[in-house]
């Protein structure tokens, strides 16, 4: 979504379609500072892979000072 919002915002693109065909002929270079951005967000991400493990989800708690229902989410 972010990605078209901009595509709209600075090249005034507005269908799927008509961003499809830009990102083919010219790729992601409108968005490469938004895409920068995201992907540092996504690098502080921590995935637990199993919510059930108790150890997991209490060293996550622990971790970033969560209460253990809202690690899960963390």
């Amino acid at each position: 979504m972010g990605v078209k919002l901009l595509a709209e915002e600075r090249l005034n693109i507005k269908g799927k379609y008509d961003l499809k065909n830009y990102i083919k002929k010219k790729g992601y270079g409108f968005a490469n500072d938004f895409l920068d951005r995201l992907h540092k967000l996504f690098a502080l991400v921590t995935l637990i892979d199993d919510t059930k493990n108790v150890k997991s989800v209490r060293d996550v708690a622990e971790k970033y000072k969560l209460l253990p229902r809202v690690s899960t989410m963390a």
